[in-house]
């Protein structure tokens, strides 16, 4: 459980406050060039916080088969 409880601490403090600076900074992302910095950084802090959750996912489910 504190595994679990620090990937979402991680996320939330450190992951999607960025996410939502880039965001503020670029209206729609997704219309900027594949090239663009700031498009790169925003799919890297994505990929990221996709990763964070499925290591709560995981950790839960590992939780359950345990108890």
């Amino acid at each position: 459980l504190f595994a679990m409880c620090a990937l979402l601490f991680s996320a939330n403090t450190l992951v999607h406050p960025a996410i939502r600076k880039v965001q503020e900074t670029h209206a729609n992302v997704s219309q900027l060039p594949e090239t663009d910095p700031a498009r790169a950084r925003f799919q890297m802090l994505h990929k990221l916080s996709e990763r964070l959750m499925t290591g709560q996912l995981v950790l839960g489910l590992v939780v359950l088969f345990f108890s």
